[in-house]
C-alpha cells in the first residue's frame, strides 16, 4: 500500500487494465452469485475502479461495472485537453466492498499532467516536476485494531471488524498487531522528507482513506504553509497561508512549504478547536477526527534554488469557470417536476440502511436523487446534521463550488473554490454539468456509510433527450477482457497499463496480506522526473508528443506474509 502512481496527461487517452487474480468464489457460497445489490458488506472480492477527481465521462469513470475473481476489465479514459493538471487518486468502489478494499490499501495516487499548451505561471511551474521541489505524499489509514468504542455516537468499525463481516473470505487472515491504528505516508510509518532551506516545495497530499478527517501541522515555527490547490484544482482567488491544513476523507491539498531555518521538524495530525465548528463537533471526544503525534519528519537542509512561495494564479479552463453569477436551473426529483431543494446524507426509510434524502441507494436505476441536462448550472443546499458529526459529501466527475465561506478562516473550505468532497454543514453548492451526460454518483465519503446505502445518482440527460427520466444502458460484467467504454474522441496518447485486481481477500484486505506489485509496460523515457519520496510511478508518456499505443501490462495481487 499504496498502489502505483498513475500519470495521465490532459488531451490524451489512457487505458487501465484491472486483473482480479484472486481465487474464485466457491460454488454455493454466499458470494457465488456476485454481484448483487445490497446496502451492506458483501461481495468482498468483487472490484471496480473509481478515478477520484478525473473530469471524464461518467461512462468512463463507471462504477456500475465489476470484476469478480478471475475476471479482467480495461477502463478507457479520454481526458479533455482543457483538463486542469492536479493531484487526484484512484480507489476501489464496488458497492458493498468499497470500504474493505480501500481501508486495506486498494488505492493510489493519480496525477494529471497539463497539456503542452497549458500556460502555467513560472512561480507555480518551478514547483512541479523536479524531485527537489515536488513531494507526492499518499496518506493511508492503517486501522487493524479495535474500532471506535461500542456505543460511541457516529463510531466507525476498523478494517479488522469490517473484514469479519464479509460473507466469505477466499484467503484466511494471518496478520498480527491488532492494536495498530496509524496513518502511513507512501506506505511508510513516520518517514523523513528532505527539503531545502529558503526554497519553496510543494507537498501533494492525499487523504486516501474513508474513515477520518485529518489536520496537518508542522512543528517549530520555521515553516510556512500556503494552500495552492484543493481536490486537484488550483485556487482561483487567493492562497491561504495557514498553520494547519484540514483534509477531509478523500480530499487532497497541494501545499507550498517554505522553511527558513535548517533543522528537523515534525508534521503531526493534530486538532485545532477553531476548526471543530466546521467539522461538526465542539466536544473533546471528536470521533471523526484523527490525531497522531508524528506523521512524518521534515529534514530541512541548506541549498536549493531560493524559490519563493507562489503568488500567481493558474488559468482556469472552461469547466471550472466561477458560478456565483450564473443562471441556476433547478434539478427535478425523480422526474416528477418537484425541485430538489437540497441533499441530506443520513438515514433512510429502510431499517438498518442509510440513504440520500431518506432514500437508501436503489442501485444504478430509477429513482434518482435528481435529474438535469447537460450544460446547466445546478444549485443544491447541503443538509445539516447535528453538530456532533458530519458527513463528507462527494460527487463524481463534475467538481462543485461552495457559495458561502466556512466559519473557520477558510481552513476547511473557501468561497467559490472548486471541490469534489466537502463536509455537509448546510452550505450551498453549485456545479456546471458541462460536456458529458450520464449517471453522476454522489455519496458520503465515510465509506462504511456508502456501503450501507448513503449513495445516490444524479441523472444528467443529453440536451436533445430531456424528458425528466432519460435512460442509459446498464453496465455489463467483465467475464473477459473488455473495455468499460468506447472512446468518442480522436485518438490521442493511448496508454495501457494494468493494476492490481480486486484485492479484497488479499487486502481484505487487512487480512494480513499486502500487495507485491509487478509492472511490465512499454513506455518512453520521456516524462516528468520522479520525486525522491513518493509511491512508485507508472509513466505513460509519448515520445516527442506523438501518439503511441502502449500495450497493457499487468500488476497482479500476490499473497505475501507481512507481520506487523
Amino acid at each position: 500500500m499504496p498502489g502505483p502512481t498513475l500519470l495521465m496527461k490532459a488531451g490524451t487517452q489512457c487505458k487501465v487494465k484491472i486483473v482480479n487474480d484472486l481465487p474464485a468464489y466457491a460454488p454455493g457460497s454466499p458470494s457465488s452469485n456476485c454481484p448483487y445489490h445490497a446496502n451492506a458488506v458483501h461481495c468482498c472480492d468483487t472490484h471496480t475502479l473509481h478515478t477520484h477527481g478525473l473530469y471524464v465521462s461518467p461512462y468512463q469513470d463507471n462504477i456500475d461495472s465489476y470484476q469478480n475473481p478471475g475476471q479482467t476489465e480495461t477502463y478507457t479514459y479520454d481526458l479533455p485537453v482543457q483538463h486542469m493538471m492536479g493531484t487526484h487518486w484512484y480507489h476501489a468502489h464496488h458497492h458493498g466492498s468499497t470500504n474493505i478494499q480501500v481501508s486495506g490499501g486498494m488505492a493510489g495516487a493519480l496525477i494529471v499532467q497539463p497539456a503542452d499548451s497549458y500556460p502555467l505561471p513560472s512561480d507555480l511551474a518551478v514547483l512541479y516536476g523536479t524531485s527537489s521541489t515536488e513531494k507526492l505524499l499518499m496518506l493511508n489509514h492503517l486501522w487493524l485494531g479495535p474500532g471506535d468504542p461500542a456505543g460511541t455516537p457516529f463510531g466507525l468499525k476498523s478494517h479488522t471488524e469490517i473484514s469479519a463481516m464479509c460473507p466469505d473470505q477466499t484467503i484466511t487472515p494471518n496478520y498480527t498487531g491488532n492494536g495498530i491504528n496509524v496513518y502511513v505516508v507512501n506506505g511508510d510509518y513516520q518517514p523523513t522528507v528532505q527539503i531545502f532551506q529558503n526554497d519553496a516545495t510543494v507537498f501533494r497530499l492525499t487523504n486516501g482513506a474513508g474513515n477520518k478527517a485529518i489536520e496537518l501541522q508542522i512543528s517549530g515555527g520555521a515553516c510556512t504553509m500556503k494552500i495552492i490547490a484543493r481536490d486537484g484544482i488550483f485556487q482561483g482567488y487567493s492562497y491561504l497561508t495557514t498553520e494547519s491544513v484540514v483534509i477531509v476523507q478523500g480530499g487532497r491539498a497541494d501545499v507550498a512549504v517554505y522553511c527558513d531555518a535548517v533543522g528537523t521538524y515534525t508534521m503531526s495530525i493534530t486538532r485545532n478547536a477553531i476548526n471543530d465548528q466546521c467539522l461538526g463537533n465542539t466536544t473533546a471526544t471528536m470521533i471523526q477526527r484523527f490525531e497522531q503525534a508524528v506523521l512524518m519528519y521534515i529534514d530541512v537542509v541548506a541549498g536549493g534554488d531560493g524559490n519563493p512561495l507562489p503568488t500567481s494564479f493558474a488559468a482556469r479552463p472552461d469547466y471550472l469557470q466561477f458560478l456565483q453569477n450564473a443562471n441556476v436551473v433547478a434539478t427535478t426529483k425523480n422526474g416528477t417536476g418537484g425541485a430538489v431543494a437540497g441533499v441530506l446524507l443520513g438515514g433512510s426509510s429502510v431499517p438498518g440502511e442509510l440513504g440520500v434524502n431518506n432514500i437508501a441507494f436503489p442501485g444504478f436505476i430509477y429513482p434518482f436523487v435528481g435529474t438535469s441536462r447537460v450544460g446547466t448550472v445546478i444549485e443544491i443546499k447541503m443538509g445539516r446534521r447535528p453538530r456532533t458529526f458530519f458527513h463528507p459529501y462527494h460527487q463524481h466527475v463534475w467538481p462543485f463550488q461552495p457559495q458561502v465561506p466556512d466559519n473557520c478562516n477558510g481552513q476547511v473550505w473557501a468561497e467559490f473554490e472548486s471541490r469534489d468532497v466537502l463536509p455537509q454543514q448546510g452550505e450551498t453548492i453549485r456545479w456546471w454539468s458541462s460536456r458529458f451526460s450520464g449517471k453522476q454518483v454522489v455519496h458520503c465519503h465515510i465509506l462504511q456509510h456508502e456501503d450501507a446505502g448513503m449513495m445516490g445518482i444524479y441523472n444528467i440527460c443529453p440536451q436533445d433527450n430531456f424528458t425528466g427520466i432519460c435512460q442509459y444502458p446498464q453496465a455489463t460484467s467483465s467475464n473477459s477482457d473488455s473495455s468499460s467504454s468506447s472512446s468518442s474522441l480522436s485518438p490521442g496518447v493511448i496508454a495501457a497499463i494494468a493494476i492490481g485486481g480486486a484485492l479484497a481477500a488479499i487486502l481484505i484486505l487487512g487480512l494480513g496480506y499486502f500487495i507485491c506489485c509487478r509492472t511490465k509496460a512499454e513506455s518512453s523515457s520521456a516524462g516528468p522526473k520522479k520525486a525522491d519520496i513518493g509511491p512508485s510511478q507508472v509513466e505513460l508518456q509519448p515520445t516527442g508528443g506523438e501518439a503511441k499505443k502502449v500495450e497493457a501490462g499487468e500488476i497482479k495481487a500476490e499473497k505475501i506474509t507481512h507481520p506487523i
